[in-house]
């Protein structure tokens, strides 16, 4: 992970479902919904630097290497804690009500490496891909269920080209919720409408578009589209948090004020959105992710 925190924080939300970690389908959180509180808490760090160019350099410097922030969890919003955990219960919940059989590897489960990716070092990407596909083999998993869209990019369409033997099946839950025919009860706010933020990997690469708005559709929201939705959605802002959080608010602000213009009930579908839309998020907007409310929250 590129941020040190707990195993029983990154890992400990899934004791109490008693997943078998023998599995041959594993859900694959891949740690990215985990490390949202911390990515804030750094990306927040940044921000307050930015317009002190010295000491900027010098924390770049220090982010450069492994964060051990576990000392620090006290400072962390705790509300993006429970949100992270939250999302992970909901999955779990919604797969088993669909009669979806996976396990989980706990301590075992190493995160992606998308951020070698995002930054093009693709000497450590390589080094660090056969690391996470040797530790699926050595638990026989062939199939992965993945809930974010960095990740499911990541193992669907870089790992293969990274490992020639790379043989197992990746399928994100909502493509999988959606296969399976999923049903539950109507949400109480029936025809409530909503505007969803399609995440830029989700609708311009993986095409994931259609089942999340199914999915949403068969408990009873309505959707709205906004002016840029589905393969021509806008970006949230978060490539950049990293590097100017001046300019990712400024790209998150236009985001918001497109999808509010058509309902302040926006939904989410990646951590790195939620984060991005809900932090600068305006007046009476909220926004929800899309597993939450699935699952009935």
């Amino acid at each position: 992970s590129p941020i040190k925190a707990s195993n029983m924080y990154l890992h400990g939300w899934a004791y109490k479902y008693n997943l078998p970690k023998k599995h041959y389908r594993i859900l694959y959180a891949g740690l990215l919904y985990q490390l949202t509180p911390y990515i804030a808490y750094i990306t927040n760090l940044i921000a307050s630097l930015e317009e002190k160019p010295s000491i900027f350099l010098k924390l770049g410097s220090f982010l450069s290497r492994f964060i051990d922030l576990s000392s620090i969890t006290s400072k962390v919003s705790k509300d993006y804690l429970k949100f992270s955990h939250e999302v992970l219960d909901s999955i779990v919940r919604l797969l088993k009500q669909s009669d979806i059989d996976f396990g989980y590897l706990y301590d075992d489960e190493l995160y992606s490496g998308v951020l070698l990716y995002d930054l093009g070092l693709d000497d450590l990407l390589y080094e660090y891909a056969s690391r996470v596909y040797n530790i699926f083999k050595e638990h026989n998993v062939s199939e992965i269920i993945t809930i974010d869209p960095h990740t499911t990019y990541l193992l669907r369409e870089i790992y293969p080209k990274y490992i020639d033997s790379f043989d197992i099946e990746v399928t994100n839950y909502l493509e999988l919720l959606y296969n399976s025919g999923f049903k539950s009860e109507k949400h109480d706010e029936s025809n409530l409408e909503v505007v969803i933020q399609d995440p830029c990997i989700y609708a311009r690469y993986l095409k994931i578009i259609d089942q999340p708005r199914s999915l949403l559709e068969s408990i009873g929201y309505k959707i709205v589209e906004s002016s840029r939705c589905r393969e021509y959605t806008r970006c949230c802002g978060g490539p950049i948090e990293s590097i100017s959080p001046r300019i990712s608010h400024e790209v998150s602000i236009m985001r918001l004020r497109e999808l509010a213009s058509e309902s302040n009930n926006i939904v989410s579908l990646c951590p790195i959105c939620y984060l991005n839309l809900s932090k600068n998020a305006f007046n009476d907007i909220k926004i929800s992710d899309i597993a939450i409310l699935l699952a009935g929250g």
